[in-house]
């Protein structure tokens, strides 16, 4: 019978495979599996009424992936987007070239109506800020929440791929997910990140920088 070892470094197995193949797990932990590989936290940003919040240090080359998670993100205007744009000087332009594509899923509050598919008003290209969620409500108990993963930002070879998927309560007074996935077009290293509201300030919430260890 083969035995397959799996710890935090390697797998090891005594011969061959077989259809009677044992598994055992010596000394892993949950985080070493959580987006592939433990959460090493950077910084965290707290909101109080700001036209942005910028990441301008801690991406850099020590990760390959880096993760933003979004808390309670609460903005001043109703039925505003929540966006992101990138920068490669260290936060002094933030216009990259993103290409990118929503899906969404809705549902009212009073289970009135509901939908999924495709927001192709949210999809897009060039140097515009991209919508990473939408119609989020400014009412006390409307806010966003979410996470974006970033992929490689400081290599030189590829563009920059993210992914993000943020749930919110609308201005519609219902359940918005939305799933977003595009690119940086550039082959330039991204070092910095700007998060906005298309109309109005940041009231509140917590944005936190995590690198993932892999």
């Amino acid at each position: 019978m083969a035995i397959i070892t799996l710890n935090n470094r390697s797998i090891n197995r005594s011969d061959t495979a077989s259809a009677d193949q044992v598994w055992t797990a010596t000394s892993a932990t949950a985080t070493d599996f959580q987006a592939g590989g433990a959460l090493i936290k950077l910084q965290s940003q707290t909101a109080s009424g700001n036209g942005y919040i910028d990441f301008t240090s801690g991406i850099d080359s020590t990760y390959k992936e880096y993760l933003f998670k979004f808390n309670n993100i609460h903005g001043e205007d109703d039925g505003t987007n929540f966006r992101l744009q990138f920068s490669t000087d260290g936060g002094s332009n933030f216009n990259v070239t993103n290409n990118f594509l929503m899906l969404q899923a809705y549902n009212t509050a009073a289970d009135g109506g509901s939908s999924i598919g495709g927001e192709t008003s949210d999809d897009g290209g060039g140097t515009t800020y991209v919508n990473i969620s939408r119609n989020s409500g400014n009412e006390n108990d409307e806010s966003v929440n979410g996470e974006i993963k970033i992929t490689n930002p400081s290599g030189t070879t590829f563009f920059k791929h993210f992914v993000a998927m943020m749930p919110n309560y609308n201005t519609a007074n219902g359940s918005n997910l939305q799933i977003i996935a595009g690119y940086a077009s550039t082959t330039s290293a991204i070092n910095a990140v700007r998060f906005l509201f298309s109309t109005g300030d940041i009231d509140s919430g917590i944005i936190t920088l995590y690198g993932v260890k892999t």
